[in-house]
């Protein structure tokens, strides 16, 4: 989890975690939105976002599979 953390705290650190009422497209509402356009400013960040949701989806994938 010391990555997730980190990252997340990145991320705040460029100002993308953003915190008020947001609706969402679905019509739900979050106190939390994360602004992913912030990274076109921060390549490596960017990178580091694409890598480390690259590894949830192949965990996810092999946890998935039979």
């Amino acid at each position: 989890m010391a990555n997730i953390d980190s990252l997340i705290l990145k991320l705040y650190d460029v100002n993308a975690v953003k915190f008020g009422e947001y609706e969402l497209k679905t019509g739900l509402k979050s106190p939390i939105y994360i602004d992913f356009r912030v990274l076109v400013s921060h390549p490596v960040l960017m990178n580091e976002v694409k890598l480390s949701l690259s590894r949830s989806v192949l965990v996810n994938q092999a946890m998935h599979c039979w």
